[in-house]
This record gives structure tokens, C-alpha cells and sequence, in this order.
């Protein structure tokens, strides 16, 4: 038998899916079936912006994509890469 599942964190969906263990939430079938149907309408977020799947009602929030090291910028990024910086 198929058991299905819902991670939710902060209020967004954070995962879902099927045969979790005792750590995630068990849902209905239906409601897989709902939140997978709306995942297939994710949109396409502008650059520097990622879609979050809110968890009640079932919406997409836009939000900043965070930035990975904002103490650098690329070419700094690139040199310590290449191993030129100290």
C-alpha cells in the first residue's frame, strides 16, 4: 500500500511524495494528487528570484534567491578559485 506525505516548514511546503517514514506528515491521496497537479504549475521565476510553494491556501510566493557569498563578488570569487588570492 502507497502512503503519502507532506514536509511543511515555516509555512511552505518544503517536499511531498510517497512512502515517507514516521518523521513527515501522512496525507490523503487526493491531496498528493492536489499538490502534485500544482506543482506542474510552477512558473518560470525572473533571475535572482526562485518560487516558494506555500502550504496554506496552496500558492507560489515570489521571493529573493539568496545570495550564496554576498562578501564576494565574482572576479574575487574567481581568484580564490585559482588560487591567487590569500
Amino acid at each position: 500500500m502507497t502512503a503519502f506525505y507532506k514536509i511543511v516548514s515555516d509555512g511552505f511546503v518544503d517536499g511531498f511524495g510517497t512512502n515517507g517514514n514516521d518523521s513527515v506528515t501522512g496525507i490523503s491521496e487526493a491531496e498528493y494528487k492536489e499538490l502534485m497537479a500544482f506543482f506542474h504549475t510552477l512558473p518560470v521565476a525572473p533571475a535572482g528570484k526562485k518560487y516558494l510553494m506555500r502550504a496554506e491556501p496552496l500558492a507560489w510566493v515570489l521571493v529573493d534567491e539568496p545570495d550564496p557569498d554576498p562578501e564576494l563578488d565574482d572576479a574575487e570569487a574567481l581568484e580564490i578559485i585559482l588560487g591567487g588570492a590569500e
